[in-house]
């Protein structure tokens, strides 16, 4: 098998890992709704596949990806948002400039705490939580919604189980990514 060969099933396993992830993530905190409702579900995909492949982007140094799949991001809250309109652009901007922001900002730390040889994702969780939490704050304010903790906070903690689900699964095939390509480190350097 050739390396090109090997590392676009390494992107396809990366993407499948991140997407499997989130929809359990949605499971742990929707519980099983989220499987009845096509709409919820899309939306925990959504940031699964885009995650999986900023951290991609980051961690190969291929920052201009990175930004590339932030504006999937972008597009998938859109589309997912029903009809088109400023309104609904403007919701999902709120809440792609933190999570993608903060997967971003996860995925260099990923790199930076390489030694680290287990538990960075919880430092996604973590990060993902307060991307969420500041979406949920901005969104509510600039919508007739009331802005209590209770509504910040349980966005924040359903980013929390969603960032550190994704962490795990994108440490994991880190792993096996280093394994199959037998070296120390799981990215090579461009």
């Amino acid at each position: 098998m050739t390396r090109a060969t090997r590392d676009s099933l390494m992107v396809v396993g990366y993407t499948l890992a991140g997407m499997l992830a989130t929809a359990v993530a949605g499971w742990v905190t929707l519980g099983p709704i989220v499987f009845n409702r096509w709409d919820f579900l899309l939306r925990y995909l959504v940031v699964g596949f885009s995650g999986a492949l900023i951290y991609l982007g980051v961690r190969t140094r291929a920052w201009g990806h990175a930004l590339v799949m932030a504006g999937v991001l972008f597009i998938g809250y859109v589309v997912l948002g029903g009809q088109f309109s400023a309104k609904v652009a403007l919701n999902a901007a709120i809440w792609t400039v933190p999570v993608a922001g903060m997967l971003i900002l996860s995925s260099w730390l990923f790199g930076v705490l390489g030694r680290t040889p287990f538990g960075k994702f919880l430092l996604m969780g973590l990060l993902l939580g307060v991307g969420y939490g500041i979406g949920a704050f901005a969104w509510l304010a600039l919508n007739p919604m009331p802005l209590t903790a209770a509504n910040v906070l349980g966005q924040a903690i359903g980013g929390l189980r969603l960032g550190g689900l994704l962490g795990f699964v994108l440490e994991a095939m880190d792993f096996v990514r280093s394994r199959i390509n037998g070296d120390v480190s799981p990215f090579r350097e461009r």
